[in-house]
Order: structure tokens, then C-alpha cells, then sequence
């Protein structure tokens, strides 16, 4: 009868887990450009409703959300090709 494995073997650690434990780089990258869209985009939707009622510009929410979208889509434009540049 078998007896418990020692304790310095590496039992039930397959590679999700090594991957968790150290991203390449391919995953920094990824890591690094969905942080800065979804942080730039809060940022830009949260800025823009009160400035623009501040302003009393008449623009529709859904001209609002279209502009907010654009900008999401430059973030991306520029954050993937910096995240491969720094990363």
C-alpha cells in the first residue's frame, strides 16, 4: 500500500496554474490594454455627461454614447501598439 507522495513533489499543479503564477508576455499585453480601455472609459463617459449639461449643448444620449464609443475605439487604437512597445 502506497503511502502520501513527499512533500517536495509538485502533485495537481498543471499549467493553468503555471500560467497564473507567470503571465508571458502575450498576456501582460492583454492585461495591460484592457486596464487602460476600461479605466479610459469610465474616465471618458463620467467627464463628458456633466460637461456636456453643463455646457447645455443640445446633443441626444445616444450621440453621447456614439462619441463615448469613438473614443473607447482610439484607446484601443493607441494603448495596443504602446502595451507591445513598454511590455
Amino acid at each position: 500500500m502506497p503511502g502520501p507522495d513527499p512533500p517536495d513533489q509538485d502533485v495537481g499543479h498543471d499549467r493553468a496554474d503555471h500560467r497564473a503564477a507567470h503571465p508571458d508576455s502575450g498576456d501582460l499585453v492583454l492585461r495591460f490594454t484592457i486596464a487602460v480601455v476600461s479605466v479610459s472609459g469610465i474616465i471618458f463617459f463620467s467627464a463628458m455627461v456633466p460637461s456636456i449639461l453643463a455646457t447645455e449643448i443640445p446633443i441626444s444620449l445616444g450621440s453621447l454614447v456614439i462619441i463615448w464609443f469613438e473614443r473607447v475605439i482610439l484607446t484601443i487604437v493607441i494603448a495596443a501598439p504602446l502595451a507591445h512597445l513598454l511590455l
